[in-house]
Formats: C-alpha cells, sequence, structure tokens
C-alpha cells in the first residue's frame, strides 16, 4: 500500500515521486532516529546506552526544547489517527511515568510551564513505546502508515539531540566570535532591537512567557503541521520534515563561516537595559563564554518562516496558528537576547533558498544564496561604511527582504517541494 492516498486524478509519475519521498523520508528519519541514540550514549559520561538515555529522559524538567519535541510526538499520534485504546494507553503509561520521576526526586527548572512540558514529554515517549507495540499486531496495510507516523515523531527528538554535538563544535572550532561587527550594524539602523525588545519581556510577563514558549516551541509546531498537512493534504507526502532537515544542516555551515552567539552574551551584564554606544564597541574577535555560535542566520526564524510559508493553502485557523508562531518567534529571537536583528534579515532570502532548491526553482535559489553570502561578506568588511552612512544600511535591508520575498511569492509560493 503506498504512503500517499491516490485519487483519480493523480498522474501516475506523481503517485511514483511521492512514494519514492516517502522511502527517502523513512530512510532518513530512522537514520536520525538511531543516530540521535548513538549521540546520547558516546556524548555522555555513562557506561551504557540504557543509562545514557536514561539521564537524558531524567533532564526533561530542565530542557524545554527536548520536552517540546517529545510533545510533538504524541501529537503526531493522536492527530495521525490513534484509536481511543491508543490514547488512553498512552495517556495513562506517560502520567505514570510522570508521577514516577517526581516520585523519584525529579527536578524542575525555574522557567513558565516547566511541569506541564516533562508530564507532555513523558507522554510522548509513552506514545512512541505504545506505537511500537501496536505497529506489529496493525493490520498489514496499514503499518507503512503507522510506522511513518512513529518516525516522523521520533526525528523530532531525535533532530535535537543530534543537534547539541555540532553546537558544541561551534564553540570548540571558533573561541573567538565576530559578535562585535553584529551589534555595530546593528546600531547603524539607529537603535539596538535586541535591547528594545528584551526590555518589552522584561517589563511584561505575558510577553515573555509565551515568547519564551515560541523559541522552544519549534519542534511541537513543526509535528503540529506535520499532523496537520498529513490530514489536510491526503495527496502529499509530508516533505516538509526533509525540509527542516536542510534548513537546520545548512545553518551548521554557515555557523562556522560566521560565528557569532548573541548580544545577551557579548554583553550579559548590561542585556537589555543598558545598551553600550555602537561607537564604543571595538571591532575584534571576542572570546566568550561557553554558548553556541549559532547567531546568522537565525534558524530559529527560518522554521517559522517556512511554516508560514508552507501552510498556503490549508486551513485559515491552520494559518492563523502558524502566523502567530511566526511573530513570537521573531519576538523571542530578539528579546531573550540570541540574536541581533539583521541575524533575521539574513534569514530570510536563506530560507527562500533552501526552499527554492527543494522546489527546483534553481534560479530563484542561486539569487537567494548570493544575498545570503553578500550579506556575510558585507558584515566581515564594510562595517565602517554602514556607520558612515545609515541610510546604506537600512536601504539594503528593506531590498533584501523586498527582493527575497519577491522572488518567494513570483516563483516558489506555488512550487511543490520535489525530493525524487
Amino acid at each position: 500500500m503506498s504512503l500517499v492516498r491516490q485519487n483519480q486524478d493523480t498522474p501516475p509519475g506523481a503517485a511514483r515521486r511521492a512514494t519514492t519521498g516517502n522511502q527517502l523520508l523513512l530512510a532518513i528519519i530512522l537514520c536520525a532516529v538511531l543516530a540521535s541514540l548513538l549521540v546520547a550514549y558516546f556524548g555522555s559520561a555513562h557506561t551504557t546506552p540504557v543509562a545514557a538515555l536514561c539521564h537524558l529522559f531524567a533532564s526533561l524538567g530542565s530542557n524545554p526544547l527536548l520536552a517540546m519535541a517529545l510533545a510533538g510526538t504524541v501529537l503526531v499520534h493522536f492527530i495521525g489517527g490513534a484509536d481511543r485504546k491508543e490514547i488512553l494507553a498512552t495517556v495513562v503509561l506517560g502520567l505514570a511515568m510522570f508521577a514516577g520521576f517526581v516520585g523519584l526526586g525529579g527536578t524542575f527548572a525555574p522557567y513558565f510551564g516547566a511541569r506541564i512540558l516533562a508530564a507532555a514529554a513523558y507522554l510522548g515517549i509513552a506514545s512512541a513505546l505504545v506505537q511500537v507495540l501496536r505497529i506489529p499486531i496493525a493490520p498489514p496495510a496499514a503499518r507503512p502508515a503507522r510506522l511513518l507516523n512513529l518516525l516522523a515523531g521520533a526525528s523530532l527528538p531525535a533532530f535535537i539531540v543530534l543537534s547539541a554535538p555540532f553546537l558544541h563544535l561551534t564553540v570548540r572550532v571558533h573561541p573567538k566570535t565576530l559578535d562585535p561587527w553584529l551589534y555595530v550594524f546593528d546600531g547603524s539602523l539607529g537603535f539596538q532591537a535586541s535591547f528594545a525588545m528584551g526590555r518589552l519581556l522584561s517589563s511584561i510577563t505575558l510577553v515573555r512567557n509565551v515568547s519564551f514558549l515560541a523559541y522552544n516551541g519549534l519542534p511541537l509546531a513543526a509535528a503540529l503541521f506535520y499532523a496537520v498537512e498529513r490530514r489536510q493534504r491526503q495527496d502529499s507526502w509530508p516533505n516538509i520534515i526533509l525540509l527542516f532537515i536542510a534548513i537546520g544542516a545548512g545553518g551548521s555551515c554557515l555557523y562556522h563561516l560566521y560565528p557569532a552567539s548573541g548580544p545577551i552574551y557579548l554583553f550579559p551584564s548590561t542585556f537589555p537595559f543598558h545598551p553600550p554606544s555602537a561607537a564604543s564597541v571595538a571591532l575584534q574577535s571576542v572570546l566568550l563564554p561557553v554558548a553556541p555560535r549559532n547567531a546568522i542566520p537565525s534558524l530559529h526564524l527560518s522554521w517559522a518562516l517556512v511554516l508560514w510559508w508552507r501552510s498556503a493553502g490549508l486551513r485559515v485557523w491552520t494559518r492563523a496558528v502558524f502566523a502567530f508562531f511566526l511573530v513570537c518567534t521573531a519576538v523571542a529571537t530578539l528579546g531573550l537576547g540570541e540574536h541581533y536583528l539583521i541575524d533575521l534579515v539574513v534569514a530570510v532570502p536563506y530560507t527562500m533558498a533552501i526552499e527554492a532548491a527543494f522546489c527546483r526553482k534553481w534560479i530563484a535559489a542561486a539569487a537567494a544564496a548570493a544575498m545570503v553570502f553578500l550579506w556575510l561578506a558585507l558584515l566581515r568588511f564594510a562595517i565602517p561604511q554602514f556607520q558612515n552612512l545609515p541610510a546604506l544600511s537600512w536601504g539594503l535591508v528593506l531590498a533584501t527582504l523586498a527582493l527575497a520575498l519577491l522572488f518567494r511569492y513570483r516563483g516558489v509560493s506555488s512550487g511543490r517541494i520535489r525530493v525524487s
């Protein structure tokens, strides 16, 4: 049975491509899940894989990103067609595991919703276990779709686990960062957007909490998109996961071309209330504490942006959810001090380049990629010119956004993501 529901209007070639895409998706997700287990083992101080995984799961009260990813596992499971018995078994087993975690002295970090997120994470673990047990006894025709749902849900926490060593690698390879250049460029725009947004988050608790959840809720949003797209677009395979992987892989490479961490690490004692004058910041690399060099481009914004873009054609409420998530993510990237404003600007053509390549819109992809590399060069070698001509800074920012969005909506928005 094909994993793609075919109708009479579906061309045979499209069905074959979709089936090939499903097979590739299954292979990539399975490799990611297995690799994450190896990373969890070899990247820890524990002597057995079981001990390493137990340590990882015991951290769910203080790891909101991983907790959100595991919550996405149960979301994919339930929306993907779980029956009542599976839902009941998942809830009972998950809550029992969470109760055990609390009873054994599990700790919670002091952030908003820590206990709720940890409980949702254990529901995700229970969901995976229930699916593993149910797939072998499911009707043969239903097993491929069930396996795809399981692996898609498991790929979210696998992605989080796998990304950790790559982020740590940026610190080891680049002990010094180029943060001063990005800070000075933002200053050439006339204000420090990250400091301004940080003050907003500090003064309004609700905005701070929502922004925090949005910043860490990326895997949960991806799970929602995957599950909803599978239900609302029965004739397409869930290529959003491959697109997410490609965005993450490309960003990991760019981090080594332009290592930077964010204003909260550059000015930990003054963020967000007292931004230093850009004129007082020397353009020299600085030795920052252990913080990932993952500022530019902002992958959080890229992922949120591609969810919004690819939700075109889905129901109105779905579009509204991802629009809200995009706005909250943009606020969070700045207000939490993890990014400069220029990181978000460069993320727009970067996202378009990856998406256009997936849609085989090569001219648009090349043009967007050229904008990304041009920005990285300008931000390294042309900062004095930006300081002397603030209008140049604004002109290039606005031109970048206008051109990227123009190319995207004229040549990519209607394109189908292709893999085969």
